[in-house]
């Protein structure tokens, strides 16, 4: 009966693991772009932090603008994943809930890659996510890189 004493470790253990696989999404696979937002590099969890808006400006004063795939677009069940860990219509309610509430700007939703980088690229404090898989050029100055 050794084995009793390692079971509630080994339960654990398990929902621990699930857990950060259900919920622990990196970004891997994602392009994150930015322009003036105060640095080029962010950890992961800071890019989620602005991407659900915990603050409404950058550390350089610039206004946060959060953009995202439009939701009939190809990248936006990822992106939804990936940054929020929800569907797409729950990133829908959590935008509207935060919008109604007055904690923060409604987001942009862009129909294409080319417009969201268009966009960023002309929007100081803008920020976005997409899949590059078409390998578009993006600007150096946008691309934002992520630490572990």
């Amino acid at each position: 009966m050794v084995f009793k004493k390692y079971i509630p470790f080994s339960a654990l253990l398990v929902l621990t693991l699930g857990w950060s696989m259900a919920f622990g999404q990196s970004l891997n696979g994602l392009t994150i772009i930015g322009n003036s937002v105060g640095t080029s590099s962010m950890t992961e969890l800071q890019v989620k932090d602005a991407f659900k808006a915990k603050n409404n400006f950058w550390s350089n004063g610039t206004v946060l603008t959060v953009c995202l795939p439009d939701t009939k677009s190809t990248d936006a069940a990822d992106v939804s994943r990936k940054i929020y860990g929800k569907s797409v219509s729950e990133v829908q309610k959590f935008w509207l809930s935060q919008v109604f509430q007055g904690r923060s700007r409604s987001p942009i939703f862009c129909e294409t890659d080319e417009e969201m980088i268009s966009y960023i690229a002309r929007t100081p404090g803008a920020i976005g996510a997409f899949i590059n898989d078409k390998g578009l050029t993006i600007p150096k100055h946008l691309v934002m890189q992520i630490l572990p």
